[in-house]
């Protein structure tokens, strides 16, 4: 929904040669391109992205604008393309929920509600839950401690 003053008009994951990706990976390199069209001129609008669980949970949400990125003047065709370095995405389905708005974040140009369902797969690491989160652990006071490898 939306008024239509600027439209998404595709939406790909891709890897970091830019490769679209059908089922990313935990911890490796992502992003969210995100095809806009201006079919007025706009200024200052606003991309926000939200995942959530299939069960509805938000796991992380963020805008340009919270990132400190203006999208400027916006007339015609442009891209916005956010770069997860390591995707801390677990093993599970997800819903990708995606906006363009005006400078307010009130006023929806075009919005895709839960428009986008994937897939991420895990190999590298072996926690459960949602998000992977990077920890180190140290064990002191005991013998025999053994690194195992993974």
């Amino acid at each position: 929904w939306g008024s239509g003053e600027v439209v998404i008009t595709d939406v790909r994951f891709v890897d970091e040669s830019k490769r679209i990706l059908q089922v990313p990976q935990t911890l490796d390199v992502m992003s969210i391109v995100i095809d806009l069209e201006a079919r007025t001129p706009v200024q200052d609008a606003v991309v926000t992205l939200r995942i959530d669980t299939l069960a509805g949970h938000p796991v992380w949400s963020s805008s340009s604008r919270r990132n400190g990125k203006s999208l400027g003047f916006l007339m015609g065709p442009s891209q916005v393309e956010v770069l997860f370095p390591s995707l801390p995405l677990l093993e599970g389905v997800y819903d990708l929920s995606l906006a363009i708005t005006d400078h307010t974040e009130v006023h929806p140009y075009d919005h895709w509600e839960k428009k986008i369902r994937f897939e991420v797969k895990q190999y590298k690491v072996f926690d459960g839950g949602s998000v992977h989160i990077d920890t180190q652990w140290i064990i002191s006071g005991t013998r025999d401690v053994m690194e195992l490898s993974r």
